[in-house]
């Protein structure tokens, strides 16, 4: 195995030059190829190489950090939004599904519905919840389907999502009041 002997390293600094222009070029090249010099300034840990690697703290890129805080503090900001009104999307179909759920797990469970036998009820649900859609109930003894026919595909992606959820609670609901029938639910 080849062994790799270290070699002493000296950093020269280029000279600093009197325009304001030059001076403001040279510190951005400076920016760009000092990132070894914003790890060690970051870390706030004091050189153990003496001057040879420390940095003055440069005026621009304190500015670019500034700039980088404010920009984080804005997206932060705008994403409390979009996270907020996802949250409450999802809040309002977790009790959309558990309305639903709670409305056909009392109409299948209801004794006077159980004797008739073989029921067939096509609903239209709340524009304002799901708008477009329409919910077509089949209800035998042994089966309950139930099919969502859908105007727009953005409630038919939001019942394609949520759909599981509705199933859980429909077979929770049907369990609970001791209601064996096979479900199916499908969204079109």
């Amino acid at each position: 195995m080849s062994r790799i002997t270290s070699r002493p390293v000296r950093v020269i600094a280029a000279p600093v030059q009197a325009s304001n222009a030059s001076s403001a070029a040279a510190r951005v090249r400076r920016a760009r190829h000092a990132d070894f010099a914003a790890l060690v300034r970051r870390d706030g840990k004091p050189s153990s190489d003496g001057d040879l690697l420390t940095v003055a703290p440069d005026d621009e890129h304190e500015h670019e950090r500034h700039e980088e805080d404010s920009l984080a503090q804005r997206i932060g900001s705008a994403s409390q939004r979009i996270v907020a009104a996802v949250l409450r999307r999802e809040q309002q179909m977790l009790e959309l599904a558990h309305v639903l759920a709670r409305h056909v797990g009392d109409f299948a469970s209801n004794p006077a519905i159980h004797q008739a036998g073989h029921w067939e009820v096509t609903l239209r649900i709340d524009p304002q919840r799901l708008p477009g859609t329409q919910l077509h109930l089949t209800l035998s003894p042994a089966v309950l389907l139930l099919r969502f026919d859908v105007e727009t595909a953005d409630t038919r992606q939001l019942l394609l999502q949520h759909a599981g959820l509705l199933e859980r609670e429909l077979r929770q609901l049907l369990a609970m009041q001791g209601e064996a029938r096979t479900l199916e639910l499908t969204v079109y």
